[in-house]
């Protein structure tokens, strides 16, 4: 995919149609629903594995970066799966057969159309009264809303009916709507989350290069968050935001932190643009500072999910090819793999790991991931 473009729905929509078909094993997409001008909510799903991590881009419709953003994570992530490439210390063919990366690239694709292309092609009254929300500026750059004039990180039942610097009608910006969920968007978003329930979830905004990280946050969970949110922050060299007593709230990470309690970031890219969108000059710049974000809170997911699963004591055997990999323990880096075809008895199950009866030379786990491809899943083959 180009991120040095105006990254429209078009564009992403059939770069994603094409990212399906060039890797039909890796990557999916589906449709949440359709917006209110008829534009479908695609979400895209990268990696095989039970646990979910999900992203999320362009609430605010001049934020469209964060699209290209994503996108561009999709198809990297996706071609150094095909090619077996490291990026960084991640082996990323590991990580997307352990974690599913669910992402819906555009949130808001009615506003961001409207931010890039203005009023050009629409009803005559439907421009005008766009035209009003905007303060009869005919300059739709500044956009943030949807095309109802409701800002779709306004409108999540978390702190909703106190959220500060709103306004009390349809506008560009800063209106929250008549009540919390009003807007479609939203009400897909909220049931999406329901139905894939992710371990972590990271909403991408733009500007100013900062992460939010807290809301309300759980004293038990604090330690956790805090940690990695001061991961995030080392590998973008974002600042991080302090926590308030009295968050203003509804935005997308203030609700599925408050009702999931599980890690919930907002990222914010780039210098700050103020009332407009990210030069797409600086997309290098940002690509460099995220490149890795996906892969470190794939890892955190993971880790995350496979602490909840519950340990099952087995009696059975299973037959290992030689190359299979051997682990000390789950989560770590493999530390050597089976020499030659042979038998072990199996202790544990946890998750997609198995745990042998101690050996002479061996006492660890292997990882059993039944969605493997063929060429990889015959070196695994129960007894």
């Amino acid at each position: 995919m180009n991120p040095n473009q105006v990254y429209s729905y078009t564009i992403m929509q059939r770069d994603i149609e094409r990212l399906a078909a060039e890797y039909p094993d890796l990557v999916s997409m589906e449709s949440l629903g359709k917006s209110p001008y008829g534009r479908q909510l695609w979400a895209v799903k990268l990696g095989r594995g039970e646990s979910v991590l999900f992203l999320n881009g362009s609430h605010h419709a001049r934020e469209w970066m964060t699209s290209s953003l994503l996108m561009k994570l999709i198809d990297t992530y996706a071609q150094a799966y095909d090619t077996n490439v490291r990026i960084g210390n991640y082996n990323v063919r590991d990580l997307l057969d352990e974690v599913s990366i669910w992402v819906v690239p555009m949130v808001n694709p009615d506003g961001v159309t409207l931010s890039q292309q203005g009023t050009a092609g629409l009803p005559a009254d439907l421009a005008q009264m766009l035209r009003k929300y905007n303060k009869n500026s005919t300059n739709f750059t500044r956009w943030k809303a949807n095309m109802q004039g409701i800002d779709l990180n306004r409108q999540y039942p978390a702190n909703w009916n106190t959220i500060r610097d709103a306004v009390s009608f349809p506008s560009y910006q800063n209106y929250k709507g008549n009540r919390p969920g009003q807007a479609p968007e939203v009400q897909l978003m909220m049931n999406f989350t329901e139905q894939i329930d992710p371990e972590v979830t990271i909403s991408y905004h733009s500007s100013g290069e900062i992460i939010f990280w807290n809301f309300k946050t759980l004293s038990s969970n604090l330690n956790r968050d805090k940690t990695m949110a001061r991961a995030l922050g080392n590998l973008t060299g974002y600042s991080l935001v302090a926590p308030e007593k009295n968050p203003s709230g509804g935005g997308y990470k203030d609700w599925f932190i408050q009702e999931y309690g599980r890690p919930g970031f907002t990222i914010e890219i780039a210098d700050y643009a103020g009332e407009s969108s990210v030069p797409l000059r600086q997309f290098s710049t940002i690509w460099s500072e995220n490149k890795e974000v996906g892969l470190y809170s794939a890892k955190q997911t993971y880790s995350l999910w496979l602490n909840k699963k519950k340990v099952q004591y087995l009696q059975q055997s299973m037959r290992l090819l030689a190359g299979t990999e051997l682990y000390p323990k789950l989560g770590l880096q493999p530390v050597g793999s089976v020499c030659s075809r042979k038998h072990f008895r199996l202790s544990q199950r946890r998750g997609i790991g198995f745990r042998f009866k101690p050996q002479r030379d061996w006492d660890g786990f292997i990882h059993h991931r039944e969605s493997w491809p063929p060429s990889r899943r015959s070196r695994q083959m129960p007894y």
